[in-house]
């Protein structure tokens, strides 16, 4: 197996080929990347250069001409947007958007999907199930937010953040 094979394979998010033109403007053009599980990876590059396209193409913000795109295993390309965030791949614009006038946990707690508590009547007819996931949640959002170094933050308000620190929590998913 070739080193590219390995590490595809080895890969949480990986793409082959992916093209993208736009009018007679080839702005990615079989881009190739795999990033690892449990890595932190950057793209860097001059303005211009197509890194918002391939980020727009991993995510399927914009669909390929052609290539494949990989995450956790299975080909997402034919999925939507939404339906790649629930699998766990979220992309995060350049302009971090959190609500500042909340707390950093409160920011996390909001990204929570499917809560028991989002149904009206369960709250009143499930009030402990609701209250036992909120536990839950909150744990697993302090969990995050020590992972990322940013759990001495969790009751400050999220305006109170550097802009670094806004990207970060913005692209946090419970």
């Amino acid at each position: 197996m070739g080193d590219n094979a390995r590490l595809t394979a080895n890969s949480l998010l990986s793409a082959n080929g992916l093209s993208k033109s736009f009018g007679g403007i080839r702005a990615v053009n079989d881009a190739a990347i795999a990033v690892p599980q449990g890595s932190i990876t950057g793209l860097i590059g001059p303005n211009g250069a197509g890194k918002t396209t391939l980020f727009n193409l991993l995510s399927n913000f914009i669909s390929p001409d052609r290539g494949e795109v990989i995450f956790d295993g299975a080909p997402i390309q034919q999925l939507q947007s939404h339906q790649i965030a629930q699998q766990g791949l979220v992309r995060t614009f350049q302009v971090a958007r959190v609500l500042s006038r909340l707390s950093v946990l409160e920011n996390m707690l909001l990204a929570a999907q499917h809560q028991t508590g989002e149904r009206f009547w369960n709250v009143w007819l499930h009030p402990q199930t609701v209250r036992e996931e909120e536990r839950r949640q909150k744990e697993r959002a302090i969990e995050i937010l020590e992972t990322v170094g940013l759990a001495h933050m969790t009751h400050q308000y999220a305006g109170s953040l550097s802009g670094g620190q806004r990207k970060l929590l913005d692209s946090l998913v419970l």
